[in-house]
């Protein structure tokens, strides 16, 4: 979660209202989140959601732990489908980048690396959720 925005730079994607929802640990007003997830959609690009107005950057990682908080499939897919296009269609032909340029799909920096944890956040909290029901 980034937390540099101002009021006069207010495009700051974070998961902050609703980050801890896929463990069940969600304690805050269901409307908050809403919203929270409402604006991803539109600051989306081609291959992701930048992390925030400073850059071009996103995060898969962080985008599939978004998209776990969707209340259904459709909204999780819909937010999913960025980084699926991302790779797809990456030019660059290397492991998965956990750091990428939402705008054009190429690798900003790092490639193969073990902060990849959150592309399986979704199958955790599948499993969490079948557990307790």
């Amino acid at each position: 979660m980034m937390t540099n925005s101002t009021p006069d730079d207010p495009v700051q994607a974070s998961a902050g209202a609703r980050e801890d929802q896929p463990l069940s640990l969600w304690a805050a007003s269901g409307d908050v989140g809403n919203k929270e997830l409402a604006f991803y959609p539109r600051q989306r690009q081609a291959y992701g959601t930048p992390l925030d107005s400073r850059s071009r950057a996103a995060k898969p990682g962080w985008a599939i732990w978004v998209a776990t908080m969707a209340d259904s499939k459709e909204a999780c897919e819909d937010l999913l489908a960025p980084i699926c296009r991302y790779v797809c269609e990456t030019p660059n032909r290397v492991p998965i980048a956990d750091i990428h340029l939402a705008d054009t799909g190429r690798r900003r920096a790092n490639q193969a690396r073990s902060v990849v944890g959150g592309f399986f956040m979704k199958l955790l909290a599948d499993q969490l959720a079948r557990a307790r029901a």
